[in-house]
């Protein structure tokens, strides 16, 4: 593990990307071409664009691509959601706004970057590299699990009114 963190980054994330080419075969199509890099925050990200197919996006409720973003750091920051959401804007409409993919080294990354995504109306669908799925069948059912069992009454902030509070309805 020492030495695959002393690993040139870039390695590690093109490496990251093939093999997850592999596991999204069936349910979406990772564009073609090598992955797309960015330099942000003083740290390297890969990026593609998935075509969702029909099954996933019916799953998901998307009708656009989706991003795909891989990090290759070993814990993760609210920085990887930031960045996702920026690369989302700078996409003119192209990607779908609501929903990202995180492929990540970070064995606690799944429930941070659903909680700082949902604290910023992003659904970030997160992908453990170190447990990557082997089928599309096995993946799909990872990445619905990954939105649909989030706790509905987690509130990530101040309560604006009292609506929001079960049995909070204005009564006469």
């Amino acid at each position: 593990m020492l030495d695959e963190k002393r690993e040139d980054p870039t390695k590690q994330l093109v490496s990251m990307v093939d093999r997850t080419r592999n596991a999204f075969d069936g349910i979406a199509t990772l564009a073609p071409h090598d992955p797309q890099y960015t330099t942000r925050e003083r740290g390297i990200y890969a990026y593609l664009f998935a075509k969702p197919t029909r099954r996933l996006a019916t799953a998901l409720a998307v009708d656009r691509e989706i991003l795909t973003l891989f990090t290759s750091f070993h814990e993760q920051q609210q920085r990887t959601v930031k960045i996702a959401s920026e690369l989302i804007a700078e996409s003119a409409g192209r990607l779908e706004p609501t929903v990202a993919i995180i492929v990540h080294k970070d064995a606690e990354g799944n429930s941070k970057l659903t909680r700082w995504g949902r604290s910023v109306g992003l659904a970030v669908l997160p992908v453990y590299y170190g447990k990557l799925p082997s089928t599309s069948d096995e993946l799909l059912k990872q990445l619905c699990y990954e939105l649909f069992s989030h706790d509905p009454f987690d509130v990530t902030g101040p309560v604006s009114d009292d609506e929001n509070f079960l049995g909070g309805e204005t009564r006469p």
